[in-house]
């Protein structure tokens, strides 16, 4: 996470902490795990990352991402989803954030 992301997330943190309001569960649009391309999937898990990172930065300990594939079957993008979400939990659990 970049330097101006970082103080921002620091002080609303701050702000919440000054407040008693913890942070929870943060959902997240836009970084959906399946999309029809693999370029397009590289890119939303770029977004899910960063938003590991500030949910971890704002204390936070889960996230919500949707799977996408909306108008898909099952059949056809299981595959894709569920190696989606298991390296999403990898890349979340050493910053103490789950999908739980």
């Amino acid at each position: 996470m970049e330097g101006v992301c970082r103080r921002y997330c620091a002080r609303v943190r701050a702000a919440g902490d000054a407040a008693g309001l913890p942070f929870g569960c943060i959902a997240v649009d836009g970084a959906h795990v399946y999309e029809k391309t693999a370029v397009a999937r590289a890119a939303n898990r770029q977004k899910a990352y960063r938003w590991i990172d500030i949910a971890a930065a704002l204390g936070a300990t889960q996230i919500r991402i949707d799977a996408g594939g909306r108008g898909e079957s099952w059949d056809d993008i299981a595959d894709v989803v569920i190696e989606g979400y298991n390296d999403i939990i990898a890349y979340g659990r050493p910053h103490g954030v789950s999908g739980d």
